[in-house]
């Protein structure tokens, strides 16, 4: 049996991942904009602040639309969907499956269907971005700090 990196499996695990998180994003919204009701913020002004947040959430969207297209060239559409709409950045996530293939002489003109290359792949970028994940609760107040100065 050959891996498929677009499988029904896979594409069902990044969409649960992703509707987890598009449900846990309405659960805040709905309670901030409770919050700001109990706090006497006009609805108008509450309205207006969901508005351009949600029109400030187009540019970057169309930067990570061209990311999971490039990406799932030869990843499959699954993982890039997952990485990039939940955690990933382009910036990083495109260099890291890039080094990582060109590390096990693997081109990437055509999907990858090596289970093992495609694993390698989905470890190096997250290892590589997990520090992040620690190092920004571990160090927020000195980060602060040095911002404030």
């Amino acid at each position: 049996m050959k891996f498929q990196p677009n499988s029904a499996f896979l594409f069902t695990l990044a969409g649960l991942v992703i509707l987890f998180v598009i449900v846990q994003s309405i659960f805040f919204l709905v309670r901030a904009y409770r919050r700001g009701k109990s706090l006497g913020i006009e609805t108008a002004q509450m309205k207006k602040t969901i508005v351009s947040t949600a029109v400030f959430t187009l540019a970057p969207a169309v930067s990570i639309l061209l990311g999971v297209i490039t990406l799932s060239k030869f990843l499959g559409l699954p993982l890039p969907w997952l990485r990039l709409s939940v955690i990933g950045a382009i910036t990083y996530e495109l260099p890291a499956a890039t080094s990582t293939a060109n590390a096990l002489h693997i081109s990437l003109s055509e999907t990858i269907t090596d289970p093992k290359v495609y694993t390698a792949i989905c470890w190096v970028m997250t290892l590589g971005i997990f520090p992040g994940l620690i190092w920004v609760p571990l160090f927020i107040k000195k980060i602060q700090g040095g911002l404030l100065k």
